[in-house]
């Protein structure tokens, strides 16, 4: 279905609601925006400022009989959605996700909560004068909103999610006769208590005379909200605010994850520090080297604190399970309670493929090769081209970097990369990679997987910190020995024996600075060429390069890196880098110019650092290319996988995002 569009409607005297609107309405995540309005030069002007399209075809003054007749007959051979917001009226962040259609068939208008209108007033009278602001009372819909959508008797209020095809076409004498022509053609006109919008500026409106006598009743005397009206009234009589700590009321994104850190994680918590107006909540698999999914703990992000929820599988997920009739009820369980609308896939692993399976719009990251590689990095005797049974069969049995899934034979990964290439084809789910290597590598070792497209959005950084590192500048002047700065966790795979090598070896005048090595620096603790900085927090990596004063940087990964946030933290800080020639690093360095290539051979790499001790002259040309490398933001980073969501080919469950469970009045 093509993308929704906003349309807000103003009427002559409105330029100033109009612009508020226009103003507001930036934010939203929409193809377009119209407005329809009074022909008078000041809304013209107004709209043609916010380079908005607008349809001077309203009379001047509003009949609020008619008023829906006039929005359906202006819109009336749409295709699309359109979100119709009356100008002035304030609607709370994300209102466009909180405010879409129903997976009902023949829904042609989904109403919000109001303030003036008798059938969907979120108070007992529609001339209650509001003791609180719109954000208050949309906080406290957090803790009262049963989370219903119910059927109305006719178009109510002003502001609608309107399916313009499935509005009655003609010309109706008002919004009653309008109402029922809709009706009477099968659809429905629906309101949800999942949205408030503050319409306090308009009159009081009530249902039109000829609406029928029983729906009139019902909606006057069994409202379905009455019990939400009668708190909210009285709360906004008393001006009581909502408690500090009342979660905002918005979407909710699940990222499907394990609890082992690293760069997984930090993808996490920057897409979700970015991605504002949605709630991040986190499902981790935790267990050991036996089984990696013996449980399952829910965070919600930042997850400094207890799980919001931790289920114990009765059987164990070794790696990943194909199907888990438990972990899908637990999944389900999470999607329901917590209002979740997307999820994010980032790992399988302790975790069912039931993950990709869920009616939502659902995103796969590769940040690594798994499930198409139980090794994690493609990588045996070097960079893996293929993986047919034969080579599998070895690689279990040889490959030194082959610890983390031991229990299962070569013949279940061959059908877990299968039955997962079936899934992302069946659901045609969006998959995401940091770079064009991930991609074409995966084609290479997982044939099933060679027609699955695979978009490219590099991982982003924090603008604050990529801003940092920019404005970073040395702070001690240069020396005879080379600083040369070995970033990151010391393990095998990330090149710890190549720096032994090279620290080993006096040939080469170069200082080694160890930047967030953690323990596993303090082998090299005492040793006259090394500095150690075990542990630092990622907003004061500035500060410490600029103290360390780095002339480049080291990345000596033995195997192929899929992204490499130390790769984007350097270059931003535009310090030039001597890496292993595979995977990211090969993709992003260009050899000669913005930093060197290197084989993993320790006497290679000693020779270029030689070469780059007689050459300064090189390290400050590199330094200046750096200056033109454009490094992704987090910004663009959620852009982009946010309009993939969108495409997604499915619908967010059409449900309120109020979280009960997080309800700070009620313990549990």
């Amino acid at each position: 279905m093509p993308e929704s569009m906003i349309v807000i409607v103003a009427y002559a005297g409105e330029t100033a609601a109009l612009e508020q609107s226009l103003a507001a309405v930036t934010n939203e995540d929409a193809d377009s925006i119209l407005v329809l309005a009074s022909n008078v030069p000041e809304l013209s002007a107004c709209a043609q400022q916010w380079d908005a399209a607008i349809s001077p075809i309203l009379p001047a003054v509003l009949n609020p009989a008619d008023y829906w007749c006039t929005v359906s007959l202006a819109l009336a051979g749409y295709e699309r959605d359109c979100l119709v917001i009356r100008a002035g009226t304030w609607f709370p962040p994300e209102f466009e996700r909180r405010l879409c259609m129903p997976d009902v068939e023949m829904a042609a208008a989904l109403f919000p909560l109001t303030v003036r209108d008798i059938a969907t007033s979120a108070f007992l009278s529609t001339d209650h004068e509001v003791g609180l602001d719109a954000a208050s009372i949309d906080h406290w819909l957090n803790v009262y909103a049963p989370g219903l959508v119910f059927d109305l008797p006719g178009f109510c209020g002003f502001t609608a999610f309107l399916r313009p095809q499935l509005v009655a076409n003609g010309d109706f004498a008002d919004d009653v006769a309008l109402a029922q022509a809709t009706l009477l053609a099968g659809a429905s006109l629906l309101c949800t208590d999942s949205a408030y919008v503050d319409d306090s500026h308009l009159p009081p409106a009530t249902l039109g005379a000829g609406t029928y006598a029983a729906w009139a009743e019902a909606a006057l005397t069994r409202h379905p909200l009455t019990g939400v009206r009668h708190a909210l009234t009285e709360l906004s009589a008393r001006g009581e605010l909502p408690p500090a700590d009342l979660p905002i009321v918005s979407a909710g994104c699940l990222h499907i994850s394990h609890a082992w850190g690293g760069g997984l994680a930090q993808w996490i918590d920057d897409f979700a520090s970015a991605d504002k107006g949605t709630r991040h909540y986190i499902l981790k698999s935790i267990g050991d080297w036996d089984a990696h999914g013996k449980s399952l703990a829910l965070y919600e992000h930042p997850d400094g604190g207890d799980p919001l929820g931790w289920w114990t599988l009765a059987r164990p997920i070794l790696s990943t399970a194909r199907h888990h009739h438990e972990y899908r009820a637990i999944l389900q369980s999470i999607i329901d309670d917590y209002a979740i609308d997307t999820i994010i896939t980032s790992t399988v692993i302790g975790h069912s493929l039931d993950a990709l399976r869920t009616e939502l719009p659902t995103l796969v990251v590769c940040h690594d090769f798994y499930p198409a590689c139980p090794v994690l990095y493609a990588s045996f005797g070097g960079p893996c081209d293929s993986c047919e049974a034969p080579r599998l069969d070895k690689c279990l049995t040889e490959n030194p970097e082959h610890r983390y899934f031991r229990a299962e034979p070569a013949g279940n990964w061959l059908q877990l990369r299968l039955a997962y290439a079936e899934l992302l084809r069946q659901h045609n789910l969006p998959v995401v990679a940091p770079g064009h290597a991930v991609g074409q590598r995966i084609a290479l070792i997982a044939p099933e997987l060679a027609q699955q497209q695979i978009t490219i959005i590099p991982h982003g950084l924090p603008p604050s910190l990529t801003a940092s590192l920019r404005k970073m500048r040395p702070s001690r002047p240069p020396q005879a020995a080379l600083r040369v700065l070995v970033p990151g966790s010391l393990q095998t795979h990330k090149g710890l024996e190549l720096l032994r090598e090279l620290i080993r070896d006096q040939h080469v005048n170069v200082h080694f600075y160890l930047l967030g090595c953690g323990d596993d620096g303090f082998e090299f603790e005492g040793h006259d060429r090394v500095t150690i900085t075990a542990h630092y927090v990622r907003e004061e990596l500035a500060s410490h390069l600029a103290e360390i004063s780095p002339d480049l940087g080291l990345l000596l990964s033995t195997v192929p890196e899929t992204f490499s946030y130390t790769l984007a933290e350097l270059q931003a800080a535009r310090i030039p880098v001597v890496a292993t020639n595979i995977g990211a690093f090969a993709e992003r360095v260009r050899n000669g110019n913005t930093g060197w290539l290197v084989s993993s051979n320790s006497g290679e790499v000693a020779q270029t650092l030689s070469q780059l001790e007689e050459n300064r002259g090189a390290l400050e040309q590199a330094r200046a290319n750096l200056a033109d490398t454009t490094i992704a933001t987090t910004v663009d980073t959620v852009a982009r996988y946010r309009a993939l969501l969108g495409h997604a080919g499915k619908t967010a469950k059409r449900r309120p995002p109020y979280l009960r469970k997080r309800n700070p009045l009620v313990r549990r």
